[in-house]
């Protein structure tokens, strides 16, 4: 389980394309927006990042248990599909929102991950899931926060050459206190 937790525009999403480009595994990645609050819809969007595009919406969402058993359903048959490991990349965790349902759908993933597999979230906010808090705390799960995404003035210096620009290292890290979006703007002009 790996979290990665910072601002908008701190690099989330690239550093989860760049580990998910790097590994040689099978990678399921899902998006979220506002919809994915429905347990519903965070349901269906997961299954067919896993199974495919074609794996039919679940035939009953009365209670929770059917989503369970439907995303299961789903994660089986990505595992069988594949000889890689499985990372499952769920980028704008924080669209999921806070209702009791979307946490216990998340929570429900982290503990039906194989052994083998590895989940990785992305998201602008904290997120109140037990499990994933546990894991983070007794160090069972990596933690990136943003002062981890952030520019160091050497990777400034770098991109500072890299694009030929006359810009002072030192002023743009003290400007953008190293967040990737404000350096790009600094060096933008």
């Amino acid at each position: 389980l790996i979290v990665i937790q910072a601002p908008a525009g701190s690099g989330k999403t690239a550093l989860a394309m760049q580990f998910a480009d790097e590994l040689d595994f099978s990678v399921a990645w899902v998006a979220l927006d506002a919809a994915c609050a429905s347990p519903e819809v965070f349901a269906e969007r997961l299954a067919r990042a896993l199974a495919g595009p074609a794996f039919p919406p679940p035939v009953t969402a009365a209670r929770l248990s059917d989503l369970f058993s439907y995303l299961g359903s789903a994660l089986q048959e990505r595992i069988e599909a594949s000889e890689q490991p499985l990372l499952v990349v769920l980028d704008n965790v924080q669209e999921m929102g806070t209702e009791s349902d979307a946490t216990a759908m998340l929570e429900w993933l982290v503990l039906a991950m194989p052994e083998d597999a590895e989940l990785l979230l992305c998201s602008r906010d904290p997120f109140q899931a037990p499990t994933v808090n546990r894991r983070l705390v007794s160090g069972e799960a990596a933690h990136l926060g943003k002062e981890a995404l952030a520019f160091t003035r050497d990777e400034i210096r770098g991109l500072i050459e890299l694009r030929g620009s006359q810009a002072d290292p030192d002023a743009v890290l003290e400007a953008s206190s190293g967040w990737a979006m404000g350096v790009l703007a600094l060096l933008a002009g």
